[in-house]
């Protein structure tokens, strides 16, 4: 377990249960920002666990360790295909929202100030590139 990085510990204990997140987390994305779903309507499912692979990558990631340029190669990357900049708080707390559900009360305290650290300093790096 990874205690020093209580998001990263979140995910693991979400994964024990085996189960994808994917689909659950889109179906909240898409509740919180319906006009995504139109934005994402020409991807695959395939392509849309790939996506995800992704942003879980990238959350798994401690902000410091994050290479430079990713978050900035990924708005600009995001742009071209419709993606706004007001997609991406709700699917940073989509996917939070999905583990929280997965572990129930194991999701304490610590865990989700360390989950609303980690977005709000990813949403800073963001908003510095759209």
């Amino acid at each position: 377990m990874t205690a020093d990085d209580p998001v990263l510990e979140s995910f693991e204990l979400a994964a024990e249960s085996g189960e994808d997140i994917t689909a659950e987390a889109y179906e909240r994305f898409y509740a919180r920002c319906p006009d995504a779903r139109e934005v994402m309507s020409h991807v695959d499912q395939h392509m849309q666990g790939r996506m995800l692979e992704e942003v879980l990558e990238l959350l798994m990631t401690p902000t410091e360790a994050v290479q430079p340029g990713q978050i900035a190669f990924e708005v600009g990357n995001h742009r071209s295909y419709g993606t706004s900049p007001e997609h991406y708080q709700p699917l940073l707390e989509a996917v939070r929202d999905t583990v929280r559900a997965e572990l129930g009360d194991r999701f304490d305290r610590r865990i989700e100030q360390a989950w609303d650290a980690r977005i709000s300093t990813l949403l800073e790096e963001i908003q510095a590139h759209v």
